[in-house]
């Protein structure tokens, strides 16, 4: 017995001595990987690896942030495994990360509000043996409200979010984030507005062949806009937003389908709205869409190799599809859709100022039943001016007649519509054929 006892007692001490010092070459390996990966998709300079110190129990990495003339350092102070302690309790892992700011650009505004998260939140940053690393981040409430310019962000609480992703290897990667918070209120010059009960997930798969999957979900359970407008106030009140993403690529290419869902909006002296909008994209290339983001976001911008990839992504016959959305306004209900698609220029071409009316199909259309139509002009000239009643029907009969006068819109004995069209080079409006400069 005193044996097993021994070999136990020695089995601890050789894992709390030794285990430290071997974590310490893994901490390496797998950091650098980790920022790698988030570096090659930032632009050119904008992150630098100033330093990285391995100890025996500890490491630390230092990186440097630029952009214009905000600077900033990011030390990541590393506590090696197996066994880790901190805020978020005792966990067994590879490592324990824990970050802090400094710099001159602590001073601006922005990083500062990043650094009093960062030093109330209860934060975990967790490397795994297994390849894995977990970042969790949790702020019962903020105390002290965050203003720069015209935004100032007085309340957050219950704010909650965690990011797990295996990192790359023979297998793919693979990870999931989820973002939820109990009460977010902020002021905009004179909009005030309240956003609670916010959820959202995104799960993330990447295979070693190289297709990658990513579905996801938002929820927002309501939202409140209050503004003035001359000497009377104003408000906004979003009920039920939802929104749903599945996202995949397959043989380079993208396929994104969304659906985004309002169960009601709603303005005091008004029909309630409820929105329903389904999206398709497909057939955009990811490597081109990668370098053209590389492109517009490196100084001094190369005007030529952008229309070059653009060109290239527009050879791929993009496509961008809205099939049967609808907006209800009490019984009536307007539909739409559109469908946009890139047409591939002649061999060796690209895009310029006399080519580009033929790069793209367009078709779109809007049926609005009459009365939908004037009670959202309505709301509209009530939220944005400060009209009575009858000033506001007066201008809505107004603006109603002169897209008429200006066939901008058709009439039927219910309803209004608009239909706009391009195909090869030509611009149509309610079939009508419209010559302007861009499309001569």
């Amino acid at each position: 017995m005193k044996k097993i006892v021994v070999l136990v007692i020695s089995l601890v001490l050789i894992i709390a001595v030794a285990g430290p010092f071997g974590s310490g070459f893994l901490v390496e390996e797998r950091v650098s990987q980790a920022i790698g990966n988030f570096i090659e998709k930032l632009p050119r300079n904008m992150v630098k690896v100033e330093k990285f110190h391995r100890g025996w129990f500890k490491s630390s990495i230092v990186i440097s942030l630029k952009e214009k003339k905000v600077y900033a350092k990011v030390t990541l102070n590393i506590t090696h495994g197996p066994v880790l302690i901190n805020k978020a309790g005792i966990n067994f892992g590879l490592a324990n990360i824990d970050l802090k700011l400094s710099g001159e650009g602590v001073k601006d505004k922005s990083i500062q509000f990043i650094k009093e998260i960062l030093t109330r939140a209860q934060t975990s940053i967790l490397l795994n043996y297994e390849k894995t690393m977990t970042v969790d981040v949790r702020l019962k409430k903020l105390l002290k409200p965050f203003k720069k310019d015209n935004i100032a962000i007085t309340t957050i609480n219950g704010f909650h979010y965690h990011f797990n992703m295996k990192l790359a290897d023979s297998v793919g990667q693979r990870g999931k984030a989820f973002l939820l918070f109990d009460k977010i209120k902020f002021n905009y010059k004179n909009i005030k507005v309240v956003v609670g009960q916010f959820n959202s997930e995104t799960v993330y798969n990447k295979s070693s062949k190289g297709a990658k999957t990513e579905d996801g979900f938002l929820t927002l359970n309501k939202a409140t806009i209050n503004y003035s407008l001359g000497a009377h106030s104003r408000q906004i009140m979003f009920n039920g937003i939802d929104l749903r993403s599945d996202a995949k690529i397959i043989s380079n290419n993208l396929v994104l389908d969304m659906l985004f869902k309002v169960r009601t909006v709603e303005v005091p002296g008004f029909q309630a709205i409820s929105l329903r909008l389904p999206l398709r994209v497909s057939n955009f290339n990811e490597e081109s869409m990668a370098q053209y983001q590389k492109l517009t976001s490196t100084y001094p911008l190369n005007p030529l190799a952008v229309l070059r990839v653009v060109t290239k992504i527009i050879g791929g016959k993009p496509l961008i599809e809205i099939n049967k959305a609808f907006l209800k306004v009490g019984t009536g209900t307007a539909l739409l859709n559109f469908k946009l698609q890139g047409v591939p220029l002649a061999k060796d071409g690209i895009i310029n100022m006399f080519n580009y009316r033929k790069i793209i199909d367009l078709h779109t259309d809007i049926v609005v039943p009459k009365t939908t139509l004037k009670e959202l002009l309505k709301m509209a000239s009530h939220l944005s001016a400060d009209l009575n009643k009858t000033e506001s029907e007066e201008k809505v009969n107004s603006q109603i007649k002169t897209w008429l006068d200006q066939h901008l819109i058709t009439e039927k004995p219910k309803n209004y519509g608009f239909e706009l069209k391009i195909e090869e080079s030509k611009l149509f409006m309610n079939a009508e054929r419209k010559k302007n400069f861009l499309f001569p």
